[in-house]
């Protein structure tokens, strides 16, 4: 392959890669205000993001990228989250949508687009 292309492939994922991480945080930053959190104010539960492979969405921890769980729908997600012994989480998925899982059950909170 030509080292070109090679570079263009490289900077072009880490371009998409920092695109990604710049949403997950604005989407963060506003999980934090609706919920009216100040700074002195920590979650407890655990904010996860969604990421989707052959229509089977993987479930990912926000600070150290842990596997999870997974599921077809986000409803399954909710339920294999209690299953998992998480039985309050916060989800982002990766259009930008925000639900709370809570007892195996799903909440929407909020569109971020």
């Amino acid at each position: 392959m030509d080292s070109n292309f090679l570079l263009g492939l490289v900077f072009g994922f880490f371009v998409g890669f920092c695109f990604f991480i710049y949403r997950l945080k604005s989407a963060l930053s506003h999980i934090v205000t609706e919920l009216n959190l100040d700074n002195k104010t920590t979650i407890n539960q655990p904010i996860l993001y969604t990421e989707s492979h052959n229509n089977v969405i993987l479930v990912y921890t926000n600070k150290t990228n842990n596997f999870v769980c997974q599921g077809n729908t986000l409803d399954e997600i909710a339920v294999n989250l209690l299953k998992s012994k998480i039985p309050h989480a916060f989800i982002v998925t990766q259009q930008d949508k925000v639900y709370e899982a809570k007892d195996g059950k799903l909440r929407f909170l909020k569109n971020e687009s």
